[in-house]
């Protein structure tokens, strides 16, 4: 039995161009649909100085740490977005609408961070690493839920930060 493999070669580069255009359609789509919106990254190494030594509990209306109780870094991203629907374990009822963000991996997003999104503030509950068909993490897929409190102090010392006037 001969086998011919003079054409595996080609059939090989053929299959890595067509991951390659793959990965870089799906990243089009993404940045055709993307906006700026604000990450926030808690640095938990660092605590803030409104904790409570006692309770360990953070101020929430802090200006420094917007209420996280550690030391806050705030970037600027450029990412799409898309309304979801939680998950039972996060919710009581089927009414409540999250957002998925599909955030370049180029930004580092944790559990519990916070994204700013048109005065809407979501705290991260999910990040999925989406692997392209070369094995590469082009994207991640970050889950989010509205956080529970009344956001107007938040906001405010948030734009403070910025040195945004709202």
């Amino acid at each position: 039995m001969n086998i011919d493999f003079s054409n595996m070669e080609t059939t090989f580069n053929s299959l890595t161009n067509l991951t390659e255009q793959h990965t870089a359609g799906i990243m089009e789509i993404i940045r055709m649909h993307s906006y700026y919106c604000y990450l926030i990254n808690r640095v938990r190494s660092i605590r803030c100085t409104c904790v409570a030594h006692e309770t360990k509990q953070a101020d929430v209306n802090c200006p420094l740490c917007l209420g996280t109780g550690n030391k806050i870094k705030i970037y600027k991203i450029f990412c799409a977005a898309q309304d979801t629907k939680l998950p039972t374990t996060f919710r009581s009822d089927n009414f409540i609408v999250a957002r998925d963000y599909y955030v370049p991996k180029k930004y580092r997003v944790n559990d519990e961070d916070i994204i700013i999104d048109n005065d809407e503030v979501y705290a991260v509950y999910e990040i999925q690493q989406k692997i392209s068909l070369e094995g590469t993490i082009p994207y991640n897929k970050v889950s989010t839920g509205k956080k529970k409190f009344d956001s107007k102090i938040f906001l405010k010392n948030f734009y403070n930060i910025i040195n945004k006037v709202r």
